[in-house]
């Protein structure tokens, strides 16, 4: 696009050079002022006629991408569904109506409302996404894709396995040509393999701080090297190093503006976007009129080519003719690669409002509220079968509030008490008896971490907990 001014600009040069070139030629002084107000015309409309044609290609490229996903939508329809699907002309004029975030879930969505269907909407749009999990190298995009999902599936009552969940599995079986006749079982891994780990782990366990520990663990087990994962170290930073040099997230702007931040059209403009607003604050070892400006970082998921673009679209279009020159605004792309946190994860911070603030740092460079790392761990976990997970996580999440030197301990010693009790799956605890758990813990304890009394309680808990939702799981 940046092309089109150019050759915008050759053109204008090369008429304004044969214009001086004949006006030499011409003693007619009529003819020269005509010349002469023409290459003035010309040179007026250069940057109208570069800007016309910088729309038109952000137009065509908008257009070309749209399309493509309802070409690639329609296409899983028809091949696993009796549907009558409409035109994809229609379909595409309807969506382009709209301001919207220009991503593949945002078309799908839009696209799957306007089919007349027996079938429930919500299935076909997660069960089309987990298609583009299956065949996305890009594990940035899987992992939003992931997010997308779970976020459907909380309007679905997945906990007591209602008739739409049955009908989701059933239709998923169907399609996958999936062996497990038991459904529920077969939700599990489904959604351990197409929704993020923190969605499985409130579903195995319906309690929000046994699913955060249980994702705590998972952190803990990649990072000391106790999980097998299909991934070794190096591959998986070579992974991080891939995600971080391609971005292939949506691009960031870094917007400064002067007055136009007043503008309700402006205001109204930008608040669709995810950003930080850093406000009038007072900069230090800055020009003194810095403290003037308002700055803003804006994360739009609608496709913009530049930072010229989103300028012109979001901002310049919305400002009145009455208040053209008496404000000041600036669009810088955001291009960060990288991001060095302490602590690393969310996962790591105990106060939730600190975790919000962790967030919001991450969406910067990955466009989600997770870490780069996180991402990677996400894509890694969701190739290892939840069983195979259920082995080896120890069942210290069944005591959350436990000292961490006796956390660190059980994850530590784990593998030597499983084979004590021949145990091969986290919920098998909950045939052990309590008092011979707590004997094993108490002789592992070498170092008396814990008193006897707290090793028979903490044996207690964990063959309770693990009975409880052994019977949940399996209800």
């Amino acid at each position: 696009m940046k092309d089109n001014y150019l050759y915008v600009k050759i053109f204008i040069a090369v008429i304004i050079f044969l214009s001086v070139f004949f006006s030499r030629l011409i003693k007619n002084i009529i003819l020269i002022s005509v010349l002469a107000a023409f290459v003035a015309t010309m040179s007026y409309a250069a940057v109208p006629i570069s800007e016309y044609l910088d729309n038109m290609e952000s137009r065509k490229n908008r257009e070309t991408l749209i399309k493509k996903y309802i070409k690639d939508l329609i296409s899983f329809l028809k091949s696993y569904f009796e549907i009558e699907v409409p035109d994809q002309k229609i379909l595409y004029q309807n969506i382009d109506k709209d301001d919207f975030d220009l991503t593949r879930e945002s078309v799908y969505e839009r696209t799957i409302k306007q089919i007349e269907t027996n079938v429930d909407k919500n299935i076909l749009l997660l069960l089309a996404l987990t298609k583009e999990i299956d065949r996305e190298e890009d594990i940035s995009l899987r992992s939003r894709y992931k997010e997308k999902i779970s976020e459907i599936l909380s309007n679905f009552d997945t906990l007591n396995f209602d008739l739409r969940t049955q009908e989701l599995m059933n239709t998923y079986a169907r399609i996958y040509k999936a062996k497990d006749k038991d459904h529920k079982k077969l939700f599990l891994e489904f959604a351990h393999k197409y929704a993020t780990s923190q969605f499985t782990a409130f579903q195995l366990f319906n309690d929000l701080k046994l699913a955060n520990e249980f994702r705590k663990t998972l952190s803990q087990l990649i990072v000391s090297g106790k999980l097998s994962l299909p991934l070794v170290v190096k591959e998986a930073e070579d992974k991080r190093d891939e995600l971080l040099n391609k971005k292939q997230v949506q691009r960031g702007f870094i917007v400064i503006m002067n007055k136009y931040e007043k503008l309700d059209s402006v205001k109204r403009s930008l608040s669709k976007f995810p950003q930080i607003e850093m406000g009038r604050l007072k900069p230090q070892n800055f020009p003194e009129n810095t403290q003037y400006l308002n700055m803003r970082i804006v994360y739009p998921k609608t496709y913009y080519s530049s930072a010229d673009e989103f300028l012109k679209r979001e901002i310049i279009n919305r400002i009145p003719e009455d208040e053209t020159g008496k404000g000041f605004v600036a669009v810088l792309p955001l291009e960060i690669t990288g991001i060095q946190s302490y602590p690393k994860t969310e996962a790591d911070i105990e106060s939730n409002i600190m975790k919000k603030s962790f967030q919001s740092i991450n969406y910067l460079i990955t466009g989600q509220d997770k870490s780069i790392d996180e991402i990677v761990e996400e894509y890694e976990l969701s190739n290892i079968s939840l069983s195979d997970i259920l082995a080896v996580i120890p069942f210290n999440i069944f005591v959350p509030d436990i000292k961490t030197e006796a956390k660190n301990f059980i994850i530590d010693n784990y593998s030597e008490i499983q084979k004590k009790f021949g145990i091969k799956s986290l919920f098998d605890w909950a045939n052990v008896n309590a008092n011979e758990l707590s004997g094993a813990l108490i002789q592992f304890d070498k170092k008396h971490i814990l008193t006897e009394t707290e090793w028979q309680k903490i044996g207690a808990q964990i063959c309770e907990e693990a009975q409880k939702h052994t019977n949940a799981l399996s209800a």
